[in-house]
Formats: C-alpha cells, structure tokens, sequence
C-alpha cells in the first residue's frame, strides 16, 4: 500500500480554466465537459481538485509527471454519492498493474484558496 497526496493553489487555476490547449493537455473528455458546465467561480476550485487528484495518484505511484502515465490518461468521475473515482485508460492501467497495484481510493478537498488531494493505492 502506498500513498499520495497533493494540495495546489486555486488561484494557479483562474488563468487556465477556459484555456483549450491546457484543458486538452492534461484533462480527459469527460472533465473538460464538466469543467464547461460549471460557474466561472467553481471552474478554478473544479480544475484544482482534478489536478490535485491526478498529482496524488501519481506519486502514490511514485511515477509523478511525465513518467510513464499522461495526466490525460487518469480520468475523474464521482458517482451518485459525489465520491470521486479514478478509472485509467488501458496503458496507463497497464503501467498501474505492472507496479503490482490494482486499487485506488481517493479523496479530494477544498477550501477558498486550496484544493488537496489524497491517494492510496493497493
């Protein structure tokens, strides 16, 4: 078992919310759809938790950025509940269970000018 965690300043987030090259960079279709549908106030705190989220699990897996899994390739949804889940498209899965991993609980959290995210992975 394994660990991460993460905590990011929204206000790193206000510029970049309605940038379409950052957004396509490092988010998955169904973020940026969300991210689209939300008030410009929660855009940046939305954009800061994915972020976060994404930054957590990989330094639970002690990758980090731009080492083997592309941001892109971590997709966060919640489910009925509001409870986040991350689902991997199948190279990045592929990488998490080549580590010996094969689950992810995660959380995320935010107050007026921080998001934080944490990860556990097993």
């Amino acid at each position: 078992m394994e660990v991460g965690i993460d905590i990011l300043d929204i206000d790193r987030m206000n510029d970049l919310c309605n940038n379409e090259s950052f957004l396509n960079k490092y988010f998955a279709d169904n973020e940026i759809e969300y991210i689209k549908t939300c008030s410009q106030l929660q855009k940046p705190k939305t954009l800061a938790g994915y972020y976060s989220i994404k930054e957590a699990f990989l330094k639970a897996i002690g990758l980090g950025i731009g080492r083997g899994i592309d941001l892109k390739d971590i997709s966060i949804w919640y489910n009925d509940m509001g409870r986040p889940h991350i689902e991997l498209k199948p190279s990045a899965k592929e990488i998490f269970n080549g580590l010996g991993y094969n689950n992810i609980t995660i959380n995320v959290t935010d107050s007026d000018t921080v998001a934080v995210a944490v990860c556990i992975v097993y």
